[in-house]
């Protein structure tokens, strides 16, 4: 996700999700384990899902 972030030129913070409390959060916001977890705005996005990325960006 970082190497599509930075080919748009999008601004973002990288967290580390082998972290408990990071990961623990990222659960909390998902309801999934799956990683890489994406957050635009108030939209959490779980894998590799560029659409669904372009989707929430749009909506800023």
């Amino acid at each position: 996700m970082k190497n599509y972030l930075n080919s748009k030129g999008i601004d973002y913070r990288s967290i580390d999700a082998a972290e408990p409390e990071n990961a623990k959060k990222a659960f909390e916001l998902t309801g999934q384990r799956g990683i890489p977890v994406t957050i635009i705005g108030d939209t959490p996005i779980v894998g590799y899902n560029t659409q669904a990325v372009d989707n929430a960006l749009a909506k800023l």
